[in-house]
């Protein structure tokens, strides 16, 4: 049995386990460690990504993230290496959906673009994301895409 991650594939949407009306011209890859169960999926696009991990038998996923450690996890993206960081807790909204609590921010990225972060944690795994620029979602679309996305 392996006990290192196996390489990125590409995968149909239909087979991924994050449900939801993905941006034209998205890029879908998984990969999972055979020995614990754990799964991930990157999503990407021109604008935005997602990242979802499932946390099979590890730990690591287990962990639930609130306002006070939401820059530090969104710092792992790339382009919120710095911006991130400094997110401060009282900055942070939050909304109920069907997992638990949906949290959110409207910050500038490290290039200095208009973007929303979001990040949801639960026993199960833990859910990321950001979208950018002038065609990112207005609140409202962000809101409604919080309470309709669907984790199989």
């Amino acid at each position: 049995m392996s006990d290192s991650w196996s390489d990125w594939e590409g995968i149909p949407y239909h087979e991924a386990l994050l449900q939801w009306d993905a941006p034209a011209h998205s890029d879908l890859l998984a990969r999972k460690i055979s020995y614990n169960g754990s799964y991930q999926e990157q999503w990407s696009w021109p604008t935005g990504g997602i990242f979802l991990a499932k946390a099979g038998h590890g730990y690591y996923y287990r962990e639930v993230p609130g306002p006070r450690e939401f820059g530090e996890v969104m710092s792992d993206w790339r382009m919120f290496e710095t911006s991130a960081i400094a997110i401060k807790e009282d900055e942070v909204e939050e909304i109920e959906n069907k997992y638990g609590k949906f949290l959110f921010v409207d910050v500038k990225n490290d290039e200095g673009e208009d973007c929303w972060l979001f990040l949801q944690g639960d026993s199960r795994g833990l859910f990321s994301g950001y979208e950018c620029g002038a065609t990112r979602k207005n609140r409202e679309e962000l809101l409604q895409f919080a309470q309709n996305y669907r984790v199989k």
